[in-house]
C-alpha cells in the first residue's frame, strides 16, 4: 500500500480581470468556486458590479495523498459565476491546473477563463504547495580529530568529548513563532498545528574519554519535518563538548553540515560522506579541527515549487528550481534556468544521439529568447512529422506541440528535435514493452522482434559484428527499474547510436552524465560478463554469437553468415 504524503496548501491574492458583463447594467457580481482534488471545496465572497474583481480570500489547509506520482491526473478546479439574487446564478468561466504543477511549478497561475469554447477572461491567485516529511538522518562512522579545547583551558587538556546534535530548524522556528506572536496572530486557528509545531529534538552521542581524537561508529537517528526549501537554508549543527559532572559542559567546538550540500531527493538511502571544519569557540587556545563520517538520508521530500516565475493555461515561464536536479513543471516555454540541461552540442551529434526528456531540452531551447511569432513560418498540420501538432494561443498566435517531448514552442520544429522526438518515441515504445512475462512466452517471429529495427546496423561494413556496449540488465526495486549496484530508480541504458546515458525514473530525467543523474555517486568497478568473451560463445555453432538486448536484457543470437539475428537459439 502506498504512504500517505502531506502537503501544505495555501491559496491566496485571487483577481480577475475582463469579465464578460451577465447583469443589464453593464457589470457582473462575480465569485469563484474552486475544488481542490475532491478533498476540500470552498466559495469566496462576492464582489459587486465588478469586471476586475479582487477577492479578500485566503485557504488554508493539509492535503494528504497515497497517490503520489499521479498528481498530474489530479487538479485544482475554479469556476467563476455571476451572482443573482433570484434564480440561478449565471456561470461566467471555468479553469484548471494539475497538481503536478503546482508542485513543482511556480506560485503565480494566471489562467484563461472559458465558458465551453469561448474565452472569458482571465482568473489570476497564488499557490503555495508543498511537501513535507519527516526526514530521518543516521549518522556512522563519525571521526573527529584535532579537536579543540574548550574556552579558558589548558592547550594539552584531553576533554571528555560527546556529540550534541540537532537540525538548525529549530531556530529559524523559534524565529517564525516569534513574527507570529508580534503580529498578535490568533494561534488557536493556526490551521498546521503538526507543521508549524514541529518537535527539533536535540540527540547526544556517548562520552569518548580524555581524547582530542574520539571517534562514534553509530548515533541516535535524527528526526525532523522539513519540506526541500528548508533543506536548502538550514544546517545539522554538531556542537562537541566536554562532559563535566555537576557543571555546564563547555563546548569545544561546533560543526555545520549544510543540508543544501548533502540531503538531495536522488540521494535517499546512499551512504554520502561529509567533512567539516570544527570551529573552536571564542577564547579557545586551539586552532580549528575536522570532523567526518556517513550520513544516510531517508524520507526527503520530493518536490519543490520553483522560484519566480509564472504559470498561464500556455505553459510555465520564467522561475528556477529551488536546487539542481528536482523534478520540473513539464510544460515549460520561454526562458528558464535549468541547471540539468545537457552540454551544447552541434545539430548533426545532438540529431544522432540526443536522449534528454522534456525538461532538459525546452531548457537548451530557451536559452535565447524565442523570435516574435510573426516571423516564423506557420507550418500547416499535414506537413508536420508524426508527434507535432500545430495549435494557437487566445492571441491567435501559432506555436508547435510535440507530446514525445513534452514542449511548446513557437518556431517549427527543427530537424534536431524531430530526430530527438523520434528517438524519445523509440524509448517510450521500449519502455512500455512486457518485461516481466516468463522466458517460454517471449518467443516472437525473428522478423518482428528483431533487437535492431535495422538489422544491418548490426554489422559493420566488414561484415563483422560491432562489439555491444555492455549494459546490465535493470531490476525491479521499489517498483522503479535499477541498474544492479545503483541508487534506487537509477539505470544506465543505451541509446540507439550507441552512447550511453543515465535515467533518474524518481525524477523522470535523462542524464548524459552520471553525476549529473545521481549526484555524489561513483558507478562501481565492472565485472566480468561471461556472455561477452569467446569462451561464453563454446556450445554455439560456427558463426554464431550470443548477445545481450540493451533494452529487455534478453538474449539474442547474431548469425554472421547470414547476416540475421533471432530469439531462439540455434539447432
Amino acid at each position: 500500500m502506498a504512504s500517505q504524503s502531506t502537503f501544505r496548501v495555501r491559496i491566496f491574492g485571487c483577481s480577475a480581470s475582463d469579465l464578460p458583463a451577465k447583469d443589464r447594467n453593464g457589470f457582473s457580481d462575480p465569485f469563484f468556486q474552486l475544488n481542490f482534488d475532491n478533498f476540500r471545496t470552498a466559495r469566496s465572497p462576492v464582489v459587486k458590479k465588478n469586471l476586475n474583481p479582487t477577492w479578500e480570500f485566503s485557504l488554508e489547509f493539509l492535503y494528504e495523498t497515497r497517490w503520489l506520482r499521479k498528481l498530474d491526473r489530479k487538479a485544482l478546479k475554479i469556476d467563476v459565476y455571476d451572482h443573482d439574487r433570484i434564480g440561478a446564478n449565471d456561470f461566467i468561466g471555468g479553469t484548471s491546473v494539475d497538481l503536478h504543477t503546482l508542485a513543482t511549478g511556480p506560485q503565480h497561475q494566471s489562467l484563461l477563463l472559458r465558458d465551453g469554447g469561448k474565452p472569458a477572461g482571465r482568473f489570476s491567485f497564488f499557490v503555495e504547495f508543498e511537501m513535507f516529511t519527516e526526514v530521518t538522518v543516521i549518522m556512522k562512522n563519525v571521526v573527529v580529530t584535532d579537536l579543540p579545547v574548550p574556552a579558558n583551558a589548558d592547550e594539552d587538556e584531553a576533554p571528555d568529548p560527546y556529540m550534541r546534535y540537532f537540525c538548525s530548524g529549530r531556530d529559524r522556528q523559534k524565529i517564525e513563532e516569534a513574527a507570529r506572536s508580534k503580529e498578535d496572530l490568533d494561534h488557536t486557528t493556526n490551521p498546521f498545528p503538526d507543521y508549524a509545531g514541529i518537535d527539533y529534538n536535540t540527540y547526544k552521542s556517548s562520552t569518548q574519554l580524555e581524547t582530542r581524537n574520539p571517534s562514534w561508529d553509530d548515533t541516535e537517528v535524527l528526526r525532523f519535518r522539513a519540506t526541500l526549501r528548508h533543506l536548502v537554508q538550514d544546517d545539522i549543527v554538531i556542537q562537541i563538548r566536554h562532559n563535566r559532572p555537576a557543571r555546564k559542559d563547555p563546548v569545544c567546538g561546533t560543526a555545520r553540515l549544510h543540508l543544501g550540500k548533502y540531503a538531495h531527493p536522488t540521494r535517499e538511502g546512499v551512504l554520502t560522506k561529509f567533512s567539516e571544519t570544527v570551529v573552536p569557540e571564542a577564547g579557545s587556545p586551539s586552532p580549528p579541527g575536522h570532523i567526518s563520517g556517513i550520513l544516510i538520508f531517508k524520507a526527503l521530500p520530493v518536490f519543490a515549487q520553483m522560484e519566480g516565475g509564472k504559470h498561464t493555461e500556455v505553459g510555465v515561464e520564467g522561475g528556477k528550481p529551488i536546487m539542481d536536479g528536482v523534478e520540473m513543471p513539464r510544460n515549460i516555454i520561454g526562458d528558464l534556468y535549468d541547471p540539468n540541461a545537457e552540454p551544447e552540442e552541434d545539430e548533426e551529434t545532438e540529431a544522432a544521439a540526443t536522449p534528454a526528456t522534456a525538461a532538459a531540452a525546452v531548457a537548451e531551447k530557451a536559452k535565447e529568447e524565442p523570435p516574435p511569432p510573426q516571423s516564423e513560418p506557420t507550418v500547416s498540420a499535414d506537413a508536420l512529422p508524426p508527434g507535432w501538432a500545430c495549435k494557437k494561443d487566445p492571441k491567435g498566435r501559432p506555436y508547435y506541440v510535440c507530446k514525445y517531448l513534452r514542449t511548446t514552442q513557437w518556431s517549427p520544429p527543427s530537424p534536431a528535435q524531430i530526430a530527438e522526438a523520434e528517438l524519445q518515441a523509440e524509448h517510450a515504445a521500449g519502455a512500455a514493452a512486457p518485461a516481466a512475462a516468463p522466458a517460454a512466452e517471449l518467443r516472437p517471429e525473428p522478423a518482428a522482434a528483431a533487437p535492431s529495427k535495422d538489422r544491418s546496423a548490426l554489422l559493420s561494413s566488414e561484415g563483422v559484428a560491432p562489439k555491444p556496449i555492455a549494459i546490465p540488465s535493470p531490476v525491479n526495486v521499489g517498483g522503479l527499474p535499477t541498474t544492479p549496484g545503483f541508487p534506487k530508480g537509477i539505470e544506465k541504458r543505451v541509446t540507439a547510436k550507441g552512447r550511453v546515458f543515465y535515467a533518474n525514473h524518481q525524477l523522470k530525467k535523462n542524464f548524459w552524465t552520471l553525476e549529473a543523474a545521481c549526484p555524489g555517486f561513483a558507478e562501481p568497478p565492472a565485472t566480468d560478463n561471461a556472455e561477452s568473451t569467446p569462451q561464453a560463445q563454446a556450445g554455439l555453432p560456427d558463426g554464431f554469437e550470443k548477445r545481450l538486448d540493451t533494452r529487455s536484457g534478453r538474449a539474442y543470437y547474431v548469425n554472421h553468415r547470414t547476416k540475421t539475428t533471432s530469439w531462439d537459439p540455434p539447432t
